[in-house]
């Protein structure tokens, strides 16, 4: 295992846990970084994926002395942005910031990813914990959430729902509600929460789970 961590040096960030949780062995490495480092948000601008890691980079940039650039490569629920991590020199200077979604999710899809992360990746921090929300489009008259099931249960193909994509964590959450209420939407990905957001906004999905 160590020799596998020592041929690939890309570092994963996912974005549950402590802030900076194993960065000061790596830091003070010799010569590291020799110039600016990439950090890859597989999710497009805007939402909180790549609002947390923009903060991340300005405060990397300071301890590490070197310019952290903030580059958004969204498509695949992350796992495009991921690709790109996996395909970098493996030199340290490439970091992926992200959810669970491309990193333990999409395990679980068909096809897997073209991406093996125990052997593709190393982890070097866990960031923070984040907690979700449900919003409903304010046209659909209901107060409660179970007046808004209530609504779905009478009408169900009237309602639709959105998430930041294809298996995120939120569209699992979204499907385990349903699940536990006993009722059924239409979903509707999107490429990350801020296109999500202004989907419910616009009234085009009724429903999102949200951070």
């Amino acid at each position: 295992m160590m020799n596998s961590i020592s041929r690939r040096r890309q570092l994963l960030l996912a974005s549950l846990g402590c802030v900076f949780a194993n960065f000061n062995s790596w830091a003070q490495a010799p010569k590291f970084p020799t110039r600016p480092v990439r950090m890859l948000v597989p999710f497009p601008v805007g939402g909180g994926v790549d609002a947390v890691a923009r903060l991340v980079a300005q405060m990397l940039s300071q301890k590490l002395g070197q310019q952290v650039v903030v580059e958004n490569i969204p498509g695949a629920s992350g796992q495009i942005g991921t690709q790109a991590v996996v395909r970098s020199q493996a030199d340290g200077h490439t970091l992926l910031f992200a959810p669970p979604t491309p990193i333990t999710i999409a395990e679980q899809f068909e096809p897997k990813p073209a991406y093996d992360v125990g052997r593709d990746l190393v982890p070097a921090a866990l960031i923070g914990r984040n907690p979700a929300v449900i919003v409903i489009n304010s046209a659909v008259k209901a107060n409660t959430l179970q007046e808004f099931f209530a609504l779905v249960k009478r009408e169900p193909s009237k309602y639709f729902y959105g998430s930041s994509g294809m298996g995120h964590a939120f569209h699992l959450t979204s499907e385990i509600l349903f699940t536990q209420a006993g009722v059924s939407m239409t979903h509707v990905p999107y490429q990350g929460s801020g296109p999500a957001v202004l989907g419910v906004l616009s009234g085009d999905v009724q429903f999102l789970v949200q951070s």
